[in-house]
């Protein structure tokens, strides 16, 4: 076979792995009922493994010359352009996006720690039965919680707050699968971090009964100018009002759909939420100060999603706190990530990016539903704020 139709073939089929997880993607960004969801994702994987079968079938049962009987030669051909096609563009936009990730301009420094949280409890955290087997899984990551202090650049901040610290927290995902003792050495490690803020950004609970334990868990959380969040599409599984009474009974405010002002050290920041598509509406902006006023006070978001980062970067946010992409949870070498829930697919799959004036950090999410991650640790972040690279060097 000549080599120019194995680089078809091989570009077709590679183009092929592309297309079906990046409708999947697009399908878990949108709100939808969950069987609809579900019931594309079935779709999609099914289109995925039987289109290549019947292709070969063809190919090895009758041959190049003997087409049909399972498909026309030519809508094969046809697929596959399509696909080599997607696979050239993708191979470019995962070149385009790992230049935009960590921008170097605002992302001044990143010191990542481990902690095995099975050794720091004394036992494996995860209940018996699948998910204690899949957390056993050679090169599992589940338990290893990645510990970040990142230090970011915000032009608008002011002086006066530079140094100030937000833990990020996002999709803890508590259903009992990964028990209550993680949790508390999460909020442990969280504390002693010391933050000035701290910032959880969707999917806190997947099982009523599991709200007790894990609002006890968050209650345990301190931080001088508070602990904020937002709900994620995983929180409309469970009494999402009850989740939000017992939260404010704990200290944690809500942000869903509204802005605040919270004034600390002399100085004014604006909080807002936005859990679009999800929950409606976004906070409200056009009551917030513009971008030309004197003494504007920082911006900063909190949204379940990195689909939200354009409606953040025409509000003119300095910083938007989010979630929802897990990372990918499963990260192959070179490769990277193939899934992530986002209209954008996997160009927002974690870290930090620039939109405009609108500074992105997008969690690989505190814990998981699942309990399989591979090149991809949950974390913790710990978000530095300076106005200058200078306040940086200052601070270390």
């Amino acid at each position: 076979m000549a080599t120019l139709d194995v680089s078809f073939i091989v570009l077709g089929s590679l183009g092929h792995l592309v297309l079906w997880p990046a409708w999947v993607n697009r399908v878990h960004a949108l709100a939808l009922p969950r069987w609809i969801i579900h019931a594309l994702t079935i779709l999609a994987g099914v289109a995925g493994g039987a289109i290549p079968m019947l292709i070969a079938a063809d190919y090895f049962i009758v041959g190049w010359t003997g087409w049909p009987p399972t498909f026309n030669r030519s809508v094969i051909l046809a697929y596959f352009a399509i696909c080599a096609g997607l696979a050239v563009a993708s191979i470019i936009e995962k070149v385009s996006y790992a230049r935009q990730q960590d921008p170097k301009e605002a992302l001044l420094a990143n010191l990542t720690t481990s902690l095995d949280v099975a050794l720091a409890v004394g036992h494996r955290p995860v209940a018996r039965g699948i998910p204690r087997l899949l957390s056993r899984i050679p090169g599992n990551e589940v338990l290893q919680l990645a510990i970040q202090e990142k230090h970011l650049k915000l032009p608008r901040l002011p002086s006066e707050l530079d140094g100030f610290r937000i833990a990020h927290l996002s999709d803890l995902h508590i259903s009992g699968r990964i028990e209550q003792p993680y949790f508390d050495e999460v909020v442990a490690q969280t504390n002693r971090r010391k933050p000035d803020m701290v910032a959880i950004t969707g999917d806190l609970f997947d099982r009523d009964r599991c709200m007790a334990w894990g609002v006890a868990s968050l209650a345990a959380l301190q931080a001088p100018a508070g602990v904020y969040y937002v709900l994620g599409n995983h929180d409309l599984l469970v009494n999402y009002q009850r989740v939000k009474e017992l939260l404010l009974l704990a200290g944690l405010r809500y942000l869903g759909g509204i802005s605040r002002q919270v004034d600390y050290q002399g100085q004014s920041i604006i909080l807002s939420g936005n859990e679009l598509p999800w929950f409606v509406p976004a906070a409200e902006v056009t009551v917030l100060p513009s971008g030309d006023d004197p003494g504007r006070p920082v911006r900063i978001l909190l949204s379940h999603a990195p689909d939200q980062i354009d409606w953040a970067a025409t509000a003119d946010y300095d910083l938007m706190l989010c979630g929802h992409t897990h990372g990918g949870q499963i990260c192959f070498p070179i490769v990277g990530a193939v899934a992530s829930p986002s209209r954008y697919g996997t160009r927002f799959v974690g870290g930090v990016y620039r939109v405009g004036s609108t500074l992105m950090h997008v969690s690989r999410g505190t814990a998981c539903l699942t309990p399989i991650r591979w090149n991809c640790p949950p974390e913790i972040t710990i978000l530095t704020l300076h106005a200058t690279a200078h306040g940086c060097l200052r601070h270390e």
